[in-house]
């Protein structure tokens, strides 16, 4: 299906297509080519078997609507941050343990559903106070928090520039430590 599936996103392409419907067709994985649609406003990938989606997807910047609903997600690429022009996001009955850095960044969202995922009590308690509350909450050092403990991948060093010297600290669940360098 993975060439059958290139050659749809090619010709959406060429079409200009604004709206892909892909709901219940089995995927597992979309080709990378699929970034190339930049026209798509509307894209539902519904009740498929897709397990992670490809970094491509950050460059549908014109997206509207955007459907995962029912998939086998476990994971959201940092790059669907970029939707930032998103209006209906649906990632409800998936696995996700966790929202990518900078999910916060959908200024124009006004429906969410992150319903029946893996995601912590506190980021569904966030979710179920509205989109607002939710992409503030996103936003925050708490999330950062969750986030890192959740997905296990480490934090990364953040750096600050003083006067005179640089200063990168490097935090983890056990520890804070702090270089400094002239």
């Amino acid at each position: 299906m993975g060439a059958k599936l290139s050659k749809a996103f090619d010709k959406a392409k060429e079409n200009k297509e604004i709206k892909i419907d892909l709901t219940g067709k089995g995927i597992e994985d979309l080709p990378p080519n699929i970034g190339t649609v930049e026209t798509l406003t509307h894209l539902n990938l519904s009740r498929n078997e897709l397990r992670k989606l490809p970094s491509t997807i950050g460059n549908l910047r014109n997206l509207t609507f955007l459907s995962l609903f029912q998939n086998q997600l476990k994971e959201l690429p940092h790059e669907i941050t970029q939707l930032t022009n998103l209006e209906t996001l649906n990632l409800s009955i998936n696995k996700l343990p966790a929202l990518p850095r900078g999910f916060g960044s959908f200024n124009h969202l006004f429906f969410l559903d992150l319903s029946y995922n893996k995601l912590t009590e506190v980021l569904e308690d966030e979710a179920k106070r509205g989109p607002e509350v939710l992409i503030k909450y996103l936003k925050s050092d708490a999330y950062d928090t969750i986030y890192y403990r959740e997905t296990g991948k480490a934090r990364p060093p953040t750096t600050t520039l003083t006067n005179s010297a640089t200063t990168t600290t490097t935090t983890t669940p056990a520890a804070a430590t702090t270089t400094s360098s002239p």
